[in-house]
């Protein structure tokens, strides 16, 4: 690999007395070099002579050869890996291997190494290991070990004609506890590698990468959480995206579920001293950064020509919600994208009825019985749902109008019938969601109109809120005619994932059940009846004339009842305990001391806390969000609910209390903390 060198250019004067930096102990370098150089030394073992072995099949001009892996086992404790390139010659064993940054690589970007260091990796892990190297027909049996002065020797064993062919064998050492990392680590190295190395003594399942998106020199893996790799002639590399953000940026990166992989020549990059990540100089960053751009330009186009060649609305939208939404978790990076002018989304609110039917995959017994979810008024964008017009009238659908879809083709899990109504026609919906661009089907062509029944409006179902559940339950007709108490009316919805929750509306909000249970508690003499939402404003007139609407009641009677709010606001951001305090109360002489002021707040926080903060909920549905600003103002009037500045003169006049823990306060602790307070309280301690 060629390397980006710079040279220095440096004016000095010839004057000048000028001395070279040398080397006191060449033992603690080579220390360094060999054992502090690598922070994962078993991978560096497997990256650096895997990677050797196959330079040297490059060299050799035998790039198709596998090299071969020895894996080490109790049998044969050895980590061995076996090339067939040129072999090492004495003179490059002398003058290149054993010499530190000594290299035959930097003069090409075919080959992956130049450091130089690589081939003394294996003194990381051990003090001792072995090259066999067959060159010119000669073999030759060295040992690669550390004496006393640290810096490390080479020692030919022996050396023998041949008629063997080129190549090179390391033999590492590795101890038992070791043998499953160099596995792992192997196949981290070379899961990239076009050319597998051939396994000896074992076998290694590789990692593949499914790529869900990819282009010219990039993909996007199922790879999860791993955030973005490099590729660098089949080596991979982690990216640290914290150093890419300072001159990079990532968003592209973190909108991706998977894994962003980037592919760089040899030489493209720079790389550390060990090899075990890129050197972010200047170039390297400036080539990073434009890969990305790259990249997300490309993402864009193929993205915005995929959505071209669809065939209508609903398919662009099911591609841009579902597959796209299995790729990126965030889209923001790609701009807004549309479908012939249309923009598109994941899902769509409509105000008229959506009847969703489903299989029921989870009946053992029955796996293809089709369950009718409620009505709902959203369209999901699904690969596996159609979607269908009632174009028949039909107020009352059931599963058997929908099952001939789900016979036509069985990898159908869901139907969406959309139902147009008074309150949304089907010009409407042409208009307002472009529903002619997603070629709905017609459910005429699958279903006939039979006995058009009654539509919901003409049949009244009537709920009252019961505490017990808490929730509204269904009560005849006659139940709530022969009610005496006063009676509000609420209008309800039923969520899309319960078939027996129902849900208030209140002024373009939703009430849930706690706020309710809140709100029928404190009236208890009021009752609370409710219809689904679908019923005709005719017929509520005609049956609820007499009832006093919720929103009417909230106003009148919840928010103008002199409660204070505010005051409930600041309760809910102060929950400290004063139990103790209770006990002490009594024994205080001043019926002003300061002590009892406080505690008095403090009990009237914790009243409010107890029975209001859903009632605070409702009042900030209605009127709004209380603000910092709202309670500031709140406080310049009402100084006695300004419990922080309460508290600081409380720490203030009686320093010692905040130290006191309520868990060791027994009674003796009682008697003196009344004693300490009175004392203070009666001015004969400063």
């Amino acid at each position: 690999m060629i390397l980006n060198t710079v040279k220095p250019n440096i004016e000095t004067s010839g004057e000048l007395d000028q001395k070279f930096f040398s080397i006191e102990d060449q033992g603690m370098l080579f220390e360094i070099l060999r054992s502090k150089l690598y922070s994962n030394p078993i991978l560096a073992i497997c990256r650096e002579y895997s990677c050797n072995a196959l330079d040297a099949h490059r060299e050799a001009g035998k790039p198709e050869l596998p090299i071969e892996i020895h894996l080490p086992n109790f049998l044969e404790p050895e980590y061995r890996i076996k090339d067939f390139g040129v072999g090492i010659s004495p003179d490059r064993m002398e003058n290149v291997f054993i010499k530190y940054t000594a290299s035959t690589k930097r003069n090409d970007n075919i080959q992956i190494g130049a450091m130089g260091l690589g081939a003394k990796s294996a003194f990381s892990t051990t003090d001792s290991f072995v090259i066999i190297t067959i060159h010119n027909f000669r073999k030759y049996h060295y040992t690669c070990f550390i004496d006393e002065t640290r810096v490390g020797k080479l020692a030919l064993l022996s050396q023998t004609e041949t008629d063997e062919s080129n190549g090179t064998e390391i033999v590492i050492p590795v101890k038992p506890s070791d043998f499953t990392l160099f596995k792992q680590y192997t196949e981290q190295v070379c899961r990239h590698w076009q050319v597998k190395p051939k396994i000896v003594n074992g076998e290694i399942s590789y990692r593949t990468m499914k790529k869900a998106v990819e282009g010219k020199n990039w993909a996007i893996t199922d790879f999860a959480s791993d955030g973005a790799k490099l590729i660098i002639d089949c080596i991979e590399y982690p990216l640290d995206l914290m150093a890419v953000e300072k001159y990079a940026n990532i968003k592209l990166i973190n909108a991706i579920r998977g894994t962003l992989v980037m592919y760089f020549e040899t030489g493209e990059l720079s790389l550390a001293a060990n090899r075990e990540q890129i050197y972010l100089d200047q170039p390297t960053q400036d080539k990073i950064k434009i890969r990305l751009n790259e990249i997300k330009n490309d993402i864009v186009k193929q993205v915005q020509n995929k959505i071209n060649g669809l065939h209508n609305l609903w398919e662009a939208n099911v591609y841009y919600g579902q597959e796209l939404g299995h790729v990126f978790r965030d889209l923001e990076f790609l701009g807004k994208l549309s479908w012939q002018g249309v923009e598109l989304n994941s899902s769509v609110e409509i105000k008229c009825h959506i009847i969703d039917f489903k299989k029921n995959r989870f009946s053992r017994k029955h796996p293809e019985t089709i369950k009718r979810s409620n009505n709902r008024h959203l369209i999901f964008f699904d690969k596996k749902s159609v979607l269908y017009l009632n174009d028949l009238g039909l107020m009352d659908l059931t599963s058997k109008h929908v099952k001939p879809a789900f016979d036509n083709d069985p990898n159908l899990e869901s139907v969406q019938v959309i139902c147009p109504d008074d309150r949304q026609s089907e010009v409407d919906l042409n208009r307002d969601i472009r529903l002619d661009l997603m070629q709905p089907l017609k459910l005429s062509s699958i279903a006939t109109p039979g006995k058009v029944s009654k539509p919901p409006s003409e049949r009244l179902i009537v709920f009252k809120f019961d505490t017990s559940i808490p929730g509204f339950r269904q009560v005849s007709y006659d139940t709530m005619k022969q009610d005496t108490c006063g009676k509000v009316f609420c209008m309800l919805r039923t969520p899309n994932f319960s078939s027996s929750e129902r849900m208030v509306l209140l002024n373009r909000a939703v009430l849930g059940n706690a706020i309710m249970k809140s709100i029928v508690a404190k009236f208890q003499q009021v009752s609370f009846y409710g219809v689904n939402e679908n019923i005709s404003e005719a017929r509520i007139k005609k049956e609820f004339h007499q009832f006093v609407s919720l929103d009417k009641f909230i106003n009148s009677r919840l928010l103008d009842d002199q409660t204070n709010y505010l005051a409930i606001k600041i309760a809910m951001h102060h929950t400290v305990s004063l139990s103790k305090h209770d006990e002490v109360a009594p024994k205080i002489k001043n019926p002003n001391s300061l002590f009892l002021k406080r505690l008095h707040a403090y009990q009237e926080l914790k009243k409010l806390q107890a029975c209001q903060n859903h009632l605070l909920d409702t009042y900030e549905i209605v009127k709004g969000r209380i603000t910092g600003e709202d309670l500031n103002n709140f406080l310049k009037v009402h100084p006695e609910w300004d419990i922080e500045n309460l508290t600081q003169q409380f720490n203030q006049k009686y320093p010692l209390i905040q130290y006191i823990s309520e868990y060791h306060c027994n009674s003796a602790m009682i008697a003196h903390m009344a004693l300490y307070i009175n004392m203070i309280d009666q001015g004969d301690i400063k």
